[in-house]
């Protein structure tokens, strides 16, 4: 059964393996980008809600994650970005 606590519990787990029919309905600031896009691509969502120590930081997007990632990257900037927290992406989506 699926319940609110279990769902933080695996959106907090590191290197998360998601099912579609238990995707979290939310992410944290502090997961990287790769686990975002992770979680988005296997859960089937185009967008989801960020958290920050129990605060809504914003919504982000998976086109917008990806193009964030992808946008003039050369190969030293792709692993880069990909390790990037939630929390920055979204101040750096918002400043531009």
């Amino acid at each position: 059964m699926i319940n609110s606590q279990n769902i933080y519990e695996k959106v907090l787990k590191k290197g998360i393996e998601t099912n579609p029919n238990e995707a979290p309905v939310c992410l944290q600031s502090v997961q990287l980008a790769c686990e975002a896009v992770t979680i988005m691509s296997n859960g089937g969502h185009d967008s989801l809600p960020v958290y920050g120590e129990g605060k809504y930081m914003g919504t982000i997007c998976l086109k917008d994650l990806n193009q964030f990632i992808y946008a003039s990257s050369g190969p030293q900037l792709l692993y880069h970005k990909l390790n990037f927290e939630l929390e920055s992406i979204l101040y750096l989506m918002n400043k531009t």
